[in-house]
């Protein structure tokens, strides 16, 4: 029962298992190493088979480039991602005024000035987006708090993430608000 246990666990004929093996070499270049280092390989065990063979130097060289792919890979979907949350909030906010014109032309015709009228529309912005960035923070947050280590670099992402998302969120309301600040109370009036 046992051998037959530990045959299942066993590793498959033909299943590849990769592995890195790193070698001091000394008096040689180790370019003039690979050949010698397959013929070794092979005469170890026919089955084994060499990959590739790099310097110290060019795998470092392999790992940033591959570091790089990948900060550049990030760096794209974040760019993406605010410029949709962006674009999201541009629409809600348009889409809000459209909706609340009537109101805004009756401020407008009862006294209320354009700071006024423009702080009201914030306001209702910088909620919307408090509680988009609470709900956001919070889940990420408990999503993280299994993880103990690099805890306080979290929260720091987050608070930097959140006070980024603000600043996009605040400055794409500011269209829609100053076009609230054009409605004419007459215009606003009539159209209903």
């Amino acid at each position: 029962m046992e051998g037959r246990a530990s045959r299942r666990h066993a590793t498959r004929p033909g299943a590849v298992n990769p592995a890195t093996l790193a070698i001091h070499v000394r008096g040689t270049a180790p370019e003039n190493l690979a050949d010698r280092l397959r013929v070794l390989t092979v005469a170890v065990d026919p089955m084994l088979r060499l990959g590739t063979v790099r310097t110290l130097g060019q795998n470092v060289d392999f790992e940033r480039e591959l570091d790089k792919g990948i900060l550049l890979a990030v760096a794209l979907v974040t760019l993406s991602i605010v410029l949709l949350s962006a674009a999201g909030i541009y629409a809600l906010m348009s889409f809000t005024i459209a909706r609340r014109r009537r109101e805004i032309g009756i401020r407008a015709a009862l006294g209320a000035g354009p700071r006024r009228v423009l702080v009201s529309v914030l306001a209702r912005a910088a909620v919307q987006i408090g509680i988009g960035i609470v709900t956001g923070s919070a889940l990420v947050i408990l999503m993280q708090s299994m993880a103990t280590n690099g805890m306080s670099a979290r929260v720091v992402l987050v608070a930097s993430v959140a006070v980024l998302m603000t600043a996009v969120g605040l400055i794409a309301a500011i269209g829609p608000a100053r076009r609230a600040l054009g409605i004419q109370p007459t215009e606003a009036l009539k159209a209903e």
